[in-house]
């Protein structure tokens, strides 16, 4: 016959055994979250805007020029006849 303390080191292993065979899924699920989640970060962008004057009206055909501050590098472009640019 197992004594008291037997039967409660059973019942602590058993539920220990547990929680670590459901830790494993979790843990794999989380790092497949996770590693999916980087994949969604990019190194470009898409900068657009409206060219406007002091008094809020658009300024159609404005050259814009954007400069990268860490790089240097330099881009041009002309606003639309609403003022945009992309």
């Amino acid at each position: 016959m197992k004594s008291a303390k037997s039967t409660l080191l059973s019942v602590l292993h058993s539920a220990r055994a547990r929680t670590h065979v459901l830790a494993i899924p979790f843990c794999l699920v989380a790092l497949l979250t996770f590693s999916l989640m980087s994949l969604a970060q990019v190194l470009y962008g898409t900068l657009t805007g409206t060219i406007t004057d002091k008094s809020g009206a658009v300024v159609p055909n404005a050259n814009v020029t954007l400069t990268n501050q860490d790089t240097g590098q330099v881009r041009t472009t002309t606003s639309n006849g609403q003022g945009d640019y992309l």
